[in-house]
């Protein structure tokens, strides 16, 4: 949501170029989604999930630093392979979660918790600029994001090791 306010920063800002990098933020994620039946062959969703999370960590992290037009362009694509990750996992897990009957609905969630994260961190996010600029956003967003993947990570793990413990 504060890409666009970012990338004038970097050099760039006509509407054009802005929109190109937000169409490589979702061209990244359609390639992260259509990538999703082999990597999931070779890896747990929650695996899946946390590679997400450490790629929103990174992209947010790098987005705070990043001073060039070129370097502008990672941190976007990590975002976008991040959401690519993450859509088909909790669409997964919503299937093996919910029972058979309410599975279109509670799929339905999923894109409106979404969207409802998309409303809601201009609202969260947005008090900050004045304190912190844009890129302190970003770096807001990769700690959140850092919290979100270390937790994922030490629930994997325990589960792991109570796996290997029974």
């Amino acid at each position: 949501v504060f890409y666009p306010q970012f990338l004038p920063r970097v050099g760039v800002s006509s509407s054009l170029a802005i929109s190109l990098y937000l169409a490589a933020n979702g061209a990244a994620g359609g390639v992260a989604a259509v990538g999703y039946d082999r990597l999931v062959d070779r890896a747990a969703r929650s695996t899946l999930v946390l590679v997400a999370l450490v790629c929103w960590t990174v992209g947010f992290a790098l987005a705070a630093v990043v001073e060039t037009r070129a370097g502008a362009v990672v941190p976007v694509v990590l975002l976008g392979l991040g959401v690519g990750l993450v859509f088909p996992s909790t669409c997964a897990w919503v299937e093996t979660c919910a029972p058979a009957e309410k599975t279109g609905q509670f799929s339905s969630y999923i894109a409106s918790f979404g969207y409802t994260g998309q409303f809601l961190s201009p609202l969260l996010f947005g008090p900050l600029v004045p304190l912190v600029g844009v890129r302190g956003v970003f770096g807001a967003a990769a700690g959140v994001a850092g919290v979100g993947a270390l937790g994922l990570g030490v629930w994997a793990w325990r589960r792991a090791s109570a796996v290997a413990d029974a």
